[in-house]
């Protein structure tokens, strides 16, 4: 039969943490997320005004030894 949204996402667990390590490994933005600052903010001593451009560096940070065990490795568990 034909699957729906709901059943894919929501009862399909294993499947869910497939498609989020997929996408962890090989993100469809291999470069940087942008984001506009709506408020000012100080982050570690630096000060961000509102409407200051946010940068991320998408594939780094999902293979940052810092913040996953074995970053590179394909472990949907």
């Amino acid at each position: 039969g034909c699957l729906d949204y709901d059943t894919t996402i929501h009862k399909l667990k294993y499947t869910t943490q497939v498609m989020n390590e997929t996408l962890r490994l090989y993100p469809p933005s291999l470069t940087f997320h942008t984001r506009t600052a709506k408020n000012s903010f100080e982050y570690k001593g630096t000060t961000f005004k509102a409407g200051t451009c946010i940068m991320a560096p998408v594939m780094q940070l999902h293979r940052d030894p810092q913040y996953w065990t074995d970053p590179n490795k394909f472990d949907p568990d």
